[in-house]
């Protein structure tokens, strides 16, 4: 089967059919849509010397303006926000924790530029006088949950070999990744996930690992989103390898509840979820599975039995959210007052 990929052109319009279609795949084709997002900041550099003639500030600091930059552009604070003096005439301002992503999916940096407020009007910025420069830090930390349950009796090899290709195929494409995973089926309350690590310890977990009698799925992503939070990169992903068969245990605890609640907030807002759905019947109602990826700003996928993955893999590795370090080199001109500063991103669907 040729997998058909969800590009945000299409999915403005038809968001809901997409999500809760019965078809094998839940892509639709369609164009990939350039986009501009901003990114405001005010800005500001005192002379902290006490020398009323300083044409220099000494003490460069910068604050989001939440109201006014784009929702798309998600920073993690817990990373380099700054400003600082570089030279006795110049500062830079630091932001190495920006990541481009929302409902219709993640996006990579085409071009970047900076206006400032001049007065009441705003001014482009030289490249050559103030420059701006952007890098992709290539990190990235990955949960795997695989439905180990005998619902997936004659499927379970089968699945476990795809997860095992899409861990390698992952790890040759972000060396620096690593690799958490848990597996739904044992007993409940011992359900945990391996530290995150190497690749080839993702894959030595779940070659070792046998079936079990019943799928607690999201007792088993809870403690994947945990592990994935103990993780310094700021791109977050959970991939989920299996049937939408859940126990009803989890209805009663809450945990099916609290989990797709968590994807909403705080550091778990950082998780995007991904989906490969299997069936041992052939028959597989997308709703569950499509539901929880799209609470995780991702997608699921619903191949036949057989059906190569290598190209979901392919488009995978290239669709997850991007990190990126920001520097912009400024003159060093003292502020006593806040300086609006808007940075200007061009932005393609990462493909």
């Amino acid at each position: 089967m040729k997998f058909k990929f969800l590009k945000p052109g299409a999915f403005a319009a038809l968001a809901m059919a997409a999500l809760t279609a019965c078809e094998d795949s839940t892509f639709i084709e369609g164009n990939a849509l350039e986009r501009v997002s901003y990114l405001y900041l005010n800005y500001s550099n005192p002379d902290t010397t006490g020398d009323v003639n300083s044409l220099y500030g000494n003490n460069p600091t910068i604050a989001l303006n939440e109201d006014m930059t784009s929702k798309d552009v998600i920073i993690d604070f817990s990373k380099t926000f700054a400003g600082k003096v570089s030279s006795s005439n110049t500062t830079e301002i630091n932001i190495n924790n920006v990541r481009f992503f929302d409902d219709y999916g993640s996006y990579k940096i085409q071009s970047v530029s900076v206006d400032e407020m001049r007065g009441d009007k705003w001014v482009p910025q030289s490249q050559r006088q103030n420059p701006v420069t952007y890098k992709d830090l290539k990190e990235l930390d990955v949960a795997i949950v695989i439905d180990n349950s005998n619902y997936l009796d004659k499927q379970f090899n089968n699945l476990k070999s795809n997860a095992e290709s899409f861990v390698r195929t992952i790890g040759r494409k972000f060396p620096a990744a690593k690799f958490t995973v848990a597996f739904t089926s044992g007993d409940v309350s011992n359900i945990s996930a391996i530290p995150l690590g190497s690749a080839d310890e993702a894959v030595n977990a779940i070659k070792s690992k046998e079936k079990d009698q019943y799928s607690y799925m999201f007792t088993a992503c809870d403690k994947a989103m945990t592990e994935l939070n103990t993780g310094k990169s700021s791109s977050k992903v959970l991939v989920y390898f299996g049937a939408e068969d859940y126990s009803s245990i989890e209805d009663n605890s809450g945990i099916r509840t609290n989990v797709l609640d968590s994807l909403t907030k705080g550091n778990y807002r950082n998780i995007s979820v991904f989906a490969i759905g299997y069936s041992d019947d052939g028959l597989l109602a997308s709703e569950t599975l499509s539901s929880f990826c799209h609470t995780g700003r991702g997608f699921a996928i619903f191949p036949g039995s057989g059906d190569k993955l290598s190209e979901f893999f392919d488009y995978f590795s290239n669709s997850v959210a991007t990190a990126y370090t920001i520097t912009y080199t400024h003159e060093a001109t003292k502020f006593d007052n806040e300086q609006p500063i808007r940075f200007k991103f061009v932005l393609t669907q990462q493909l």
